[in-house]
């Protein structure tokens, strides 16, 4: 995805003479942030490792893609990268995933958005969550005020279904998409392609392929010879 999203920049911002050589995508924890470029494309296990240095950077927009990965704030990928992209001038979080399964669930893009609404967990949770007291404690999976939550998301959010948008999609076409592999598991399978014996099974499985379709060609053709009789 991280090459596909390269590719999309490209071609909708052709206008604004961007190229390639504007965007770096990062493929390693090792690599290094050019300061120089326009566009960085990460995923969001690397981002959360390479944060010192995608932190020193002054975003304009940051799009946070299949944003209900870091539903859960307690995780460290989470807790570095929410604070991080908090501070880009313009926000923007996409998912393909319903999120208000439970309002518990929602808490994440309500204060990666607004953190000025709803600061922490408690005060959400006591909102919107009806919290039970079990034997393990407090629990948040309930819902309450969820007409009150709607407005709050609303203001905030564009929620296109799916039978709404399906007539502005465009034809379905194919794409050949480059996928960066480690080298060694590619001599792997190299290696594995030019064994003889391999070989030797994939043409006998040609040969009785060829086989039944020739075979099945004749039976059609002795069909077609009957019914004309």
């Amino acid at each position: 995805m991280k090459t596909n999203w390269k590719n999309q920049l490209v071609e909708w911002l052709n206008y604004l003479d961007i190229k390639e050589k504007h965007i770096q995508i990062i493929n390693s924890s090792k690599e290094g942030v050019i300061k120089d470029k326009l566009f960085y494309i990460s995923t969001y296990d690397l981002a959360w490792r390479i944060s010192e240095s995608l932190e020193a950077i002054d975003f304009n927009f940051v799009i946070a893609d299949e944003c209900h990965q870091l539903k859960n704030d307690k995780s460290r990928r989470a807790g570095k990268i929410i604070p991080m992209i908090q501070k880009s001038r313009r926000l923007l979080l996409l998912s393909g995933t319903p999120i208000l399964a439970k309002p518990c669930e929602a808490f994440h893009v309500v204060t990666t958005l607004r953190p000025d609404i709803f600061p922490n967990f408690k005060s959400y949770g006591e909102r919107f969550c009806d919290p039970k007291i079990t034997a393990f404690g407090r629990e948040y999976s309930g819902v309450s005020n969820t007409k009150e939550l709607h407005c709050v998301i609303s203001n905030m959010s564009i929620r296109r279904l799916k039978k709404n948008v399906l007539k502005d999609l465009p034809e379905k076409k194919r794409q050949k998409i480059v996928v960066e592999c480690d080298q060694r598991i590619v001599r792997e399978i190299k290696k594995y392609l030019n064994n003889s014996r391999l070989k030797t099974e994939f043409k006998k499985v040609k040969e009785t392929t060829n086989e039944k379709d020739s075979e099945s060609s004749e039976d059609d053709e002795k069909r077609g010879k009957n019914i004309r009789s």
